[in-house]
Formats: structure tokens, C-alpha cells, sequence
């Protein structure tokens, strides 16, 4: 498009602002005609606005963990390849894997589903997030073109990975249905709510079926952005959407600009300049509330003050979500080097996602050695390896 609107006389220069803390090299890549190589702004405001602005921190990028971070730069190839199995194809474990195999090491990604991309692949179905889907092609361009080994539908056991030097585990988050009277079976989780039905998609898994909920009244129980992205979709096709959280203010950890569009579009209406249609029902938000019955089509609620509210409802949803480390575990149990990254840590967003993925991607050599927490070390005095690893 650039190079159009210029051979057509309509423009004398082409300039980039955030683009370049995307990737610094996209003028480069472009005059290659390297196009499918550049990383994307995706729009978040995460490093460069939120953190830069308003946190008064140094300009970072959620997608490019080496802006205003040279040292998280891929510089040189490591002296003494390893063999590395990934488990998990989220943000996390895809940047480990792109990374790891960058410096030479010999990766094999696992994923249990037909699809890389984890949890930002629902961003797919939220208005303003689709740039999101930008990084997730990106990075599965990058795995493809690189030529990593990638099994997919595959949940790896103790045997397969303990004949590798390292396992990085990015199993990433799960939802769950916290402890409730009544009928607990009835929630539904999230991610099936979610499950982007884009069967063009080149990367779609033609097996994924999303869940279409019938009727109109839909419960989220939970927060975060589980909640957030499930209530902007859902009311964007018309639903109409109550969000129970038990903390004082829902998305408190939401980035404020984000939070700041979200709240507007609630309450049917949108952010300056923005010109979303609006939703056909506001979105409803209980506070310091906990769900503590669920009946047949109601369920009941109590708040800071044990006021119980009954709420009339077609389907709950729940977006709670806890790190998935039962493989983690079982690997630190059988005595596998393992590391543990992204939301199977704790669920963030992407940029600790991404950050995370390059630092263990750097971090890996020929000798694991881990510190008192459990986190890869490298770049240690000589004398002080030969100290540690002799026997």
C-alpha cells in the first residue's frame, strides 16, 4: 500500500511511529519484500502507553520484548545445542521455541489442541482486538518457516519428555467452576464459548467447534480478561450479559485504556473517535459478589453487605482461570529439568507472555543450572560453573 500510494503521487514520505518499536527493521523487510517477516503493531498500548505514559516507565513493546531491551536480543548462537521439548503452543511457548531455535538448540513444540496461538485466539471474535490475530500469524509463520518440529494433538507423557535435556512448560491457564451450592454442572467454561468458528482461517483446525448459547440472559462469573473478552463478544451479538466478580472493581488489571473503551461500550455507547455499533443490551457489573446457589434458570448471588440477589439466567458462563501445572509437576516430580513460563505461572497478558518466552529462549545452555527459585541461569564466572557442575 505504501509503495502504491507513492508510485501514484499522492504522498512524498512514508513515516512509522509505534511500528517501530514493533519492529525496528520493517523499513529493511519491506525493501526485501519480506513482508510475511514483519511484526505487526497490534494495537495494544500495553509497553508503549500504559507502561511509558502512565506507569512512567521506559517504552516497551507487548511483541517485541528487545525494544528499549538489548540485551533480550537475539545476538549470537549458543556453543552447546540442546535438546528442548516445549509443551504448549500459547504466546509463551511459541516465542521459547522461536527463540531457542534461533540460538540453535534443537526445539519440539507440543500442543494438545489442532492450533497454535493459546489463549489470544479468542481475540479473534472481540471488536478492537483483531489486530491481536496480527502477532498470533506472525509467530506461527515464524515457527513454520524455521522448520520447528511441531506435534499437534499431542499431550506429551513423562516418557517422551524425560529423554529430553529440557522441558519448558507453557501449558498456560485453565478455567475452573469455584466451590457453589446447586448446579455446578450447568456452567460452562469460557473457552468453549470462545472458540473462534473462522473456518477460513489458513491455521483454523476445521475439528474446533464453538458453542452457540441459546437464549439471551448470560452469567460471567469471574474477571480478568477472560471475562472482559467473553462479555465484549457476547454483547456484541446480542446478549444480554451480567458479569459477577468477587473483587472491589472488575478488571482492575485490565491496561486502562483497554478498560477505559470496555466500560464505555457497556454502557452502549463508545470511546472518542471509536464508532463501534453499540450493543443491543447494556453489560451489568456486581461487585464484591459471589455466586452462592445456582438453581434451574436462576441462581443467587450475595454481596459485600450478605444482600442475596436472584438473577434469572439462560446460561453461566465461568472465567475463572488458574495456571494449568499438573504436567509441571508431574515433571518436577519424575526430576526432569523443567522451567515453568506465561499463564501457567499466573494468568497476565501477553506482553508477560512474550517477555517470559524470550528469556528463557536466551537463557538455555549446555549446563542447566537453576537458581533457589527454580528460574534458568546463564552468563555465571567460568570457575563458578566448573565449581558447580563438577562432581
Amino acid at each position: 500500500y505504501c509503495e502504491q500510494i507513492l508510485a501514484e503521487g499522492k504522498i512524498d514520505l512514508v513515516g512509522l511511529s509505534r511500528q517501530l518499536l514493533a519492529d525496528p527493521y520493517w523499513p529493511l523487510k519491506a525493501k526485501y519484500g519480506k513482508t510475511r517477516t514483519i511484526r505487526r503493531c497490534i494495537s495494544c498500548l500495553t509497553g508503549c502507553w500504559s507502561d511509558s505514559i502512565l506507569a512512567k516507565k521506559e517504552v516497551t513493546c507487548a511483541i517485541n520484548p528487545s525494544c528499549n531491551n538489548h540485551h533480550l536480543e537475539i545476538k549470537k548462537k549458543t556453543t552447546a545445542p540442546v535438546h528442548i521439548a516445549v509443551v504448549g503452543g500459547g504466546p509463551a511457548g511459541l516465542e521459547a521455541a522461536r527463540v531457542a531455535h534461533e540460538r540453535g538448540h534443537f526445539v519440539t513444540l507440543f500442543e494438545k489442541s489442532g492450533e497454535l496461538g493459546g489463549a489470544i485466539l479468542g481475540c479473534c471474535l472481540v471488536n478492537g482486538k483483531e489486530k491481536m490475530k496480527w502477532y498470533a500469524d506472525w509467530i506461527r509463520y515464524q515457527i513454520a518457516d524455521l522448520g520447528i518440529q511441531v506435534q499437534l494433538r499431542t499431550s506429551p507423557t513423562i516418557e517422551d519428555l524425560s529423554s529430553f535435556d529440557l522441558v519448558i512448560n507453557a501449558t498456560g491457564a485453565q478455567s475452573y467452576v469455584p466451590d457453589v451450592h446447586g448446579l455446578k454442572e450447568v456452567v460452562i467454561p469460557f473457552e468453549r464459548v470462545m472458540a473462534c468458528p473462522k473456518v477460513a482461517c489458513e491455521f483454523h483446525p476445521q475439528d474446533r467447534k464453538s458453542l452457540p448459547l441459546k437464549g439471551t440472559k448470560i452469567i460471567l462469573w469471574g474477571d480478568h480478561y477472560a471475562a472482559a473478552d467473553t462479555a465484549a463478544y457476547l454483547a456484541s451479538i446480542g446478549k444480554e450479559v451480567a458479569l459477577i466478580t468477587d473483587q472491589k472493581e472488575f478488571g482492575s488489571k485490565i491496561e486502562v485504556i483497554h478498560k477505559y473503551v470496555l466500560f464505555k461500550r457497556f454502557q452502549q455507547t463508545d470511546a472518542e473517535a471509536l464508532t463501534s455499533k453499540p450493543y443491543k443490551y447494556p453489560v451489568k457489573i456486581y461487585t464484591n459478589s459471589k455466586i452462592n446457589e445456582i438453581k434451574e434458570n436462576e441462581l443467587f448471588l450475595v454481596d459485600e453487605s450478605f444482600n442475596q440477589v436472584n438473577i434469572p439466567y439462560d446460561h453461566v458462563v465461568t472465567c475463572w482461570t488458574r495456571p494449568n501445572i499438573d504436567l509441571y509437576q508431574q515433571i518436577k516430580t519424575a526430576g526432569i529439568d523443567v522451567v515453568n513460563i506465561g499463564d501457567s505461572v499466573k494468568p497476565r497478558n501477553l506482553h508477560a507472555a512474550v517477555k517470559e518466552g524470550t528469556i528463557i529462549g536466551l537463557t538455555i545452555e549446555e549446563h542447566n543450572l537453576f537458581n533457589p527459585n527454580g528460574n534458568p541461569i546463564n552468563d555465571l564466572p567460568i570457575d563458578v560453573v566448573g565449581q558447580i557442575i563438577k562432581s
